[in-house]
């Protein structure tokens, strides 16, 4: 309770210095404890209306004592610098702690529908994402990608090493044909002998949400993996260790000033 009065005082006093600071609260129904935060402030909603088209949103930071997931929603500038649209406090990853995130992110963004979506493999958030985002394509993050690659493959991956790396990112990136992709990852395979690997028979089946080939949509270039890894390490850097929600909110603030000025910095280089 502690906490959860922390952060809303801090929402308050963001929203008395900026009053077009947005911020909501769900409640639980059940126990009426405070389950899911969400807030994004002027800024934020100046940059998605520029550069709104391509957003990443990640759940993979444990950040706070209280094991809530923090879930940014971050995206690119013109200068392909990393920009934050929004930022979550979830109490847990179900799809209805996902279709409010999601439909309380449009409300505060006017409505607008990004033309694409990045995420992790986790079911759960595609479920909301088909139900809240209708128009927009929901795309696989290729840095989660090549992590989980190294995980489920890490057999094929210490006996053939970077051979292995460069030719499944070889046949990821295939961008002139969908024959040509499939022939490819078939390849990819049978020279591996991977056939009756689970990992990669799933992965196939989701092909259209994270192969080249089948973009459909604006991506700000979210699809190469040193991109979105590098959105990831920004929070990544900061998080390392479980904060309080003071502690978390003084990180979050400094990460916020950095990255704005960031963006300063290249645009005095540009003009």
């Amino acid at each position: 309770p502690n906490d959860a009065q922390t952060l809303l005082e801090y929402l308050k006093n963001k929203q008395i210095e900026d009053p077009t600071f947005f911020y909501a609260i769900q409640v639980d129904e059940v126990d009426g404890q405070i389950a899911n935060f969400f807030w994004a402030d002027s800024q934020s909603i100046m940059d998605y209306a520029c550069f709104g088209d391509a957003v990443s949103f990640d759940t993979t930071f444990q950040t706070d004592k209280l094991e809530m997931p923090f879930a940014p929603l971050i995206g690119t500038n013109h200068h392909m610098q990393i920009i934050i649209f929004g930022a979550a406090l979830i109490f847990n990853e179900s799809v209805e702690s996902f279709v409010w995130l999601f439909e309380t992110f449009l409300t505060a963004m006017s409505g607008k529908h990004p033309s694409t979506i990045f995420t992790d493999q986790d079911a759960t958030m595609a479920g909301a994402i088909a139900y809240v985002f209708r128009n927009t394509s929901h795309r696989l993050c290729l840095w989660q990608i090549c992590l989980n690659a190294a995980k489920h493959l890490g057999h094929v991956i210490q006996k053939h090493s970077e051979k292995f790396v460069h030719d499944f990112k070889k046949c990821v990136y295939e961008d002139r044909s969908e024959t040509l992709f499939i022939k490819m990852w078939h390849d990819l395979v049978t020279e591996y002998n991977l056939e009756d690997n689970q990992w990669m028979a799933y992965l196939y089946n989701l092909r259209k949400k994270w192969a080249a080939v089948y973009i459909d949509s604006f991506t700000a270039d979210m699809t190469l993996t040193h991109r979105s890894e590098g959105m990831k390490n920004v929070f990544k850097k900061k998080f390392r260790r479980k904060l309080s929600f003071s502690e978390f909110l003084v990180e979050y603030e400094k990460v916020s000033a950095s990255l704005l000025e960031n963006e300063l910095d290249a645009d005095f280089s540009s003009r």
